[in-house]
């Protein structure tokens, strides 16, 4: 998904997205390799809480400019149902979701 960034900053959190989510490494990990604080806020701003709704999770990223923009491609990238042989109800129920979540960070993007 870095690919997809515009800038170097939506570039370098595109590739981390999913680190903090996914893995062991935290942020005090990425500080100590020497990200940005622009870069270890947006990275942070993306990365979902385990007790955190889907809801709740959007609007927080939502708050943050870099990480609203890597969000977009990212969801963008996921509802994308040519990639899936033969989708199914789940799959245009997911993508029904994230197509939503766009629409709710365009919108908070536009007016913030």
């Amino acid at each position: 998904m870095g690919d997809a960034g515009e800038t170097i900053e939506e570039k370098i959190v595109g590739y981390l997205h999913d680190v903090v989510e996914d893995s062991q490494i935290t942020i005090t990990d990425l500080s100590e390799h020497g990200f940005s604080d622009a870069i270890l806020n947006a990275v942070d701003a993306i990365t979902r809480r385990k007790s955190e709704s889907w809801r709740k999770y959007i609007r927080r990223v939502g708050d943050h400019s870099i990480a609203t923009k890597v969000k977009i491609n990212d969801l963008k990238h996921n509802s994308d149902l040519s990639r899936i042989i033969s989708p199914g109800e789940a799959d245009l129920s997911r993508q029904r979701k994230y197509q939503e979540a766009i629409a709710n960070l365009l919108e908070k993007q536009l007016f913030h």
